[in-house]
């Protein structure tokens, strides 16, 4: 499909977005998920177990977003993540999402380097 003009040039975007922003010239950050701690993967096994409710799991992720927002804060990075605790898998998670998709429980596929994910079926 054909691309849609943006409402300004982007040298007036820019100078909007600095202004409003207030970063420096490289800001600092994070990319990708922060790791998966042993909590966090045992809370996803006691949810999916039917051990621990949708409302407690929902609390112990909000904790360790709290968690990661601080370090981050700690380190004096520009701009914060959340740390995407509730990602159980790169692939696995945002298929869940979607109605009509199923996961294997051992059907894991190498995606790239060492990294494996579960597709959806």
């Amino acid at each position: 499909p054909p691309s849609v003009p943006s409402r300004s040039a982007f040298p007036a975007r820019a100078a909007a977005q600095a202004k409003a922003l207030g970063l420096p010239a490289f800001p600092t950050t994070t990319i990708g998920s922060f790791p998966q701690t042993a909590e966090i993967r045992r809370a996803r096994a006691e949810l999916r177990a039917g051990r621990l409710g949708d409302a407690a799991y929902t609390e112990l992720m909000e904790k360790e977003v709290e968690l990661c927002v601080r370090e981050q804060e700690r380190l004096g990075l520009d701009v914060l993540v959340h740390g995407e605790p509730e990602r159980n898998d790169m692939v696995e998670y945002f298929g869940e999402q979607l109605n009509g998709y199923v996961f294997s429980q051992l059907g894991w596929v190498q995606s790239y380097g060492s990294r494996c994910v579960k597709p959806p079926i």
